[in-house]
Order: structure tokens, then C-alpha cells, then sequence
């Protein structure tokens, strides 16, 4: 163990190394040992979007809804890895759950993950399972296609469809918040 409180389970299920995980797992790792700020194996692997890692800890018991001040779905969410997000809904990690203030909704929204945000708001829509299917795709720019939660945060943000400053049609403005000018090639 690490100063920090981390694990080699835990080094392994950060860096994504899933051949290694199983190593460890056969000689006895453990999946819930909490790092110093509270962290298991299974959020280190959320954050960092590792798949496969996620997967291998969820099958060896790993709790997607362990009491912790970081839920691996909003992280999962807030780095917009669709995959380890239709893991952890899959696994009924709970899209209510709440990281700084934020569902795993919103923080879909917020980074602009529409992938992300439509499984969320499918899994919540359809009692918490996982569609079988990929996702829809959202046409850019339709807000109705999303909860009004993660529209109205969504359009608090500037460079985002309802909150996007004065400026060219890709969002770019000039120092002084007006449109940005094309340079004149010199």
C-alpha cells in the first residue's frame, strides 16, 4: 500500500490494466479498500473512463453505489465515458446519486456528453435499466431531446446552444464581445 492509502488494485484499476487486475484478484485483492479521500478502485476506474477495469471490478462484487463522497457514475459522466457509464447503469448504479452538487445528468450535460446524457436520462426514464440498444442520436442544437434539468444547465453555459455569447456561428467572440473578424491573411 502506497502512502496515499492506494492499492495495487487500485493502481491497476486507475491505469486500466484489466490482465493485471485479474492477477491481483486471483491472489486475493480486494475491491472496496478506500484511498485517503475516499476513493475505491471502482471510482479510480470511473474517472479515468477504464472500461474494461470497471467491468472486472463490478464482476468481482465491486458496489456501484458504495456510500462514497465521489460516485463513480457522475464521474463517469462528468468525463463523458459512455462505456463505463453503460456499465455502471447496467450494474444499477443509482442516476440520482449526487457528486459537488450535480446528478449524473447534469454533469453529462454540463461537459456537453450527449451520449452520455441520453443513457442517463433513459435509464431514469425507464425506472433505472439500460437500454439494450446504442443510444439516439441528438441532433445538435435541440434542447428537446434532453430532461429540463440538464437543459437549463446546459444553457447557463456560454458556447452552448441558449447560452452561447455574441459572436460567430461557432461561438467564438472578439475581446470585446462582439463577432469575432476572419484576419486578413497577413
Amino acid at each position: 500500500m502506497q502512502k496515499d492509502g492506494a492499492t495495487a488494485v487500485f493502481a491497476a484499476s486507475e491505469w486500466g490494466h484489466g490482465e493485471v487486475l485479474q492477477l491481483l484478484f486471483a491472489a486475493g485483492g480486494a475491491t472496496e479498500l478506500l484511498r485517503y479521500d475516499g476513493a475505491t478502485p471502482l471510482v479510480a476506474a470511473a474517472a479515468q473512463g477504464r472500461e474494461v477495469a470497471t467491468k472486472l471490478l463490478i464482476d468481482r462484487g465491486a458496489d456501484v453505489n458504495a456510500p462514497a463522497s465521489m460516485p463513480p457514475l457522475c464521474l463517469a459522466c462528468k468525463g463523458g465515458h459512455l462505456g463505463v457509464v453503460r456499465a455502471l447503469l447496467a450494474a444499477r448504479a443509482r442516476a440520482d446519486s449526487d457528486y459537488m452538487g450535480r446528478t449524473p445528468l447534469q454533469w453529462a450535460a454540463a461537459g456537453g456528453h450527449e451520449q452520455c446524457v441520453i443513457l442517463v436520462r433513459d435509464a431514469i426514464r425507464s425506472g433505472g435499466s439500460v437500454p439494450e440498444s446504442k443510444p439516439e442520436r441528438v441532433e445538435r442544437g435541440r434542447r428537446d431531446d434532453v430532461s429540463d434539468e440538464a437543459s437549463s444547465e446546459a444553457s447557463s453555459r456560454p458556447g452552448t446552444p441558449g447560452g452561447r455569447s455574441r459572436g460567430d456561428s461557432k461561438g467564438r467572440t472578439s475581446p470585446g464581445g462582439g463577432r469575432a473578424k476572419k484576419s486578413s491573411g497577413g
